[in-house]
C-alpha cells in the first residue's frame, strides 16, 4: 500500500495514454509548487513526490515487486502509454520532504495490540516523544485501517480508510480511530522516518532546514524556560524559609511528571538542567516542553510558598518573552 498524502485534489483522474509524465509534472512545479503524482492501474501503482525544482522520490508496484528512489522514478517516467489512471494532489513546500521520506521508514514497534495498547494514549506517547513518523492502525476482522502521521510529534494528518468523504477531516477520523480501536480489536505498526543522507536523487534537501522557524522558536523557548529556571533557583535561594537543595527538589518534581511528560524522567536524559544552562534531546516538541516545565516549576514554587515571589520577578521578562509567559501560566 502506498502512502499518499490526498488531501488537496488539484487535478481531476487523468488517463496516462494522453499524457507526457515528465511534462505533467514540469507544468505543475510552476502551478502548485511541491506535490504528489499517483499513477494507478490494474496491474501498478505508482507515485512520484516533487518540490518547485525536481522530483524528490518515488514509488513503483506491481506483480515483481516494489521500488523507491531512482529506479521508481525511471520506471514511471518511462510509461508512455497503458491505461493507468492518474491523479495530483497538493501538498505545502513545509511537509513535502516528510511525505517523500515516508518510503524509508523503519519500523519502531510493530505488533502493538489493542488488548493491551490504548490507541489514544499511545498517540499521546509517540506526540510526547517527538515521533516523526506515522502510527499505522489495522482491525483484525475487517479490512479497514488507518494512519495517524505526526512530524516532532505533531499530528500533520490522520484518516480512516472507511470514512467515506471524510478522508481528509483530520480530527474526525482520529476520534473514530481513538473510539473504534476501544471497541474492536485492533493492531499497531509505529514507523519512525528519519532523514536519508545519501539519497539516490541528486538534490534532495536536507530535512531539518525545512524547520528552521522551528529552531528558532525552538531556541527562544529554551532559553526563556533557563531564565525561569534561574530564577526559581534564585528565589528559593534567597527565602530564609526554604532550606533545600535545588537540584533534588526539581530532580524529585521531574521524576514526579515522568508518566505525564516522559522527556522529563531524569533517567531519560533528554533533559537536563545544570548550572542556569539547559541541555535538550532533539526532537522534543516546544509547545510540549513550555508546558512540562512551567507547570512543573510553578507547582515547585506553590509548594514552598514563593509563587507571589517567582511571577513578580518574571514579569519583568514580559519585554522579551511575552507570549513565551502567557503560554506558561504565570
Amino acid at each position: 500500500m502506498l502512502i499518499i498524502p490526498q488531501a488537496n485534489h488539484v487535478l481531476k483522474p487523468l488517463n496516462s495514454y494522453y499524457v507526457d509524465i515528465k511534462k505533467l509534472i514540469e507544468h505543475y512545479q510552476g502551478d502548485i509548487g511541491s506535490g504528489v503524482v499517483h499513477l494507478k492501474s490494474f496491474a501498478m501503482e505508482g507515485c512520484l513526490f516533487f518540490d518547485k525544482d525536481e522530483i524528490l522520490n518515488g514509488v513503483f508496484k506491481d506483480k515483481s515487486g516494489e521500488v523507491t528512489g531512482g529506479k521508481a522514478i525511471k520506471q514511471i517516467l518511462g510509461i508512455t502509454n497503458g491505461n493507468c489512471e492518474i491523479h495530483i494532489y497538493a501538498v505545502s513546500p513545509d511537509q513535502i520532504y516528510f511525505w517523500a521520506d515516508t518510503p524509508s521508514a523503519t519500523v519502531l514497534y510493530d505488533g502493538l495490540n489493542s488488548e493491551f495498547t490504548n490507541f489514544g494514549a499511545l498517540v499521546k506517547k509517540m506526540s510526547a516523544e517527538s515521533l516523526t513518523g506515522y502510527i499505522y492502525v489495522t482491525f483484525t476482522e475487517d479490512d479497514d485501517y488507518g494512519y495517524v502521521f505526526l512530524i516532532n510529534g505533531r499530528i500533520v494528518t490522520s484518516f480512516y480508510s472507511k470514512m467515506q468523504g471524510d478522508r481528509n477531516e483530520s480530527k474526525k477520523s482520529l476520534e473514530f480511530l481513538i473510539r473504534e480501536t476501544q471497541k474492536r480489536s485492533s493492531v499497531f505498526q509505529i514507523k519512525k522516518i528519519t532523514p536519508n543522507r545519501e539519497k539516490e536523487i541528486k538534490g534532495q534537501k536536507n530535512f531539518e532546514n525545512l524547520y528552521d522557524e522551528d529552531k528558532k522558536s525552538r531556541l527562544h523557548v529554551i532559553s526563556f524556560l533557563e531564565r525561569v529556571l534561574g530564577v526559581l533557583e534564585d528565589v528559593i535561594s534567597r527565602n530564609k524559609k526554604t532550606k533545600t537543595d535545588f537540584d533534588l527538589i526539581l530532580r524529585n518534581k521531574f521524576l514526579d511528571k515522568a508518566e505525564k511528560y516522559p522527556f522529563l524522567d531524569p533517567f531519560a536524559a533528554q533533559f537536563e538542567y545544570t548550572n542556569k544552562s539547559i541541555n535538550l534531546a532533539e526532537g522534543l516538541d516546544d509547545v510540549l516542553l513550555l508546558k512540562a516545565v512551567s507547570e512543573s516549576v510553578r507547582e515547585i514554587a506553590d509548594e514552598l510558598n514563593v509563587l507571589h515571589l517567582l511571577k513578580d520577578e518574571i514579569s519583568t521578562l514580559k519585554g522579551r518573552y511575552p507570549e513565551e509567559i502567557l503560554n506558561a501560566g504565570f
